[in-house]
């Protein structure tokens, strides 16, 4: 079984708004600095760099939200991938008690990212969730189902059909 987490449009909104404003803050910051303090020769040109590297980045992390899905494959691993982030999970460690599909309506509690990316209608890489519990999270806007490993960790997945996810990762 493989589905696509599904991205909220607000992702994009905010992840091209910061496409363009990085980069004209970076020149704005440049040019100030050379119309302000530097005597002689031009040094906008690491700023030039500096915006051609934040673009092609920024557009490489926005293209990658787009193929964020999760699949459990032949081998009985669930397999989790994020923008640029992946777990791969051995279906016999998780928690089967602990398989949870919510609505919509009913948003992660995460409060704070250790090291992922976190836009409003899409987060990918790890969290802090309720409790201080460490989570991994792949979760756009929408349904999505969340459980737990043996060793304690746990992961929010975004679907589509969370009641079906959730009803495979339980047969599985």
């Amino acid at each position: 079984m493989s589905w696509t987490v599904p991205v909220g449009s607000p992702a994009y909104a905010w992840g091209g708004a910061l496409l363009l404003a990085l980069p004209l803050l970076l020149i704005g910051g440049a040019t100030w600095w050379e119309f302000g303090h530097a005597q002689g020769g031009s040094s906008a040109w690491p700023a030039v760099v500096a915006c051609s590297l934040i673009i092609v980045v920024g557009v490489a992390l926005l293209g990658s939200m787009r193929v964020s899905r999760a699949e459990i494959d032949g081998e009985g691993r669930l397999v989790i991938r994020g923008s640029l982030y992946r777990q791969t999970i051995d279906l016999s460690r998780i928690d089967r008690a602990s398989i949870v599909a919510h609505d919509a309506h009913d948003r992660p509690s995460l409060w704070l990212r250790t090291n992922g990316i976190g836009l409003p209608g899409y987060s990918a890489g790890w969290f802090r969730g309720s409790g201080g519990k460490r989570t991994f999270v792949v979760y756009g806007d929408g349904p999505h189902v969340s459980f737990r490993t043996v060793d304690g960790t746990h992961y929010v997945v975004g679907a589509t059909d969370a009641d079906e996810v959730a009803r495979a990762l339980a047969a599985a």
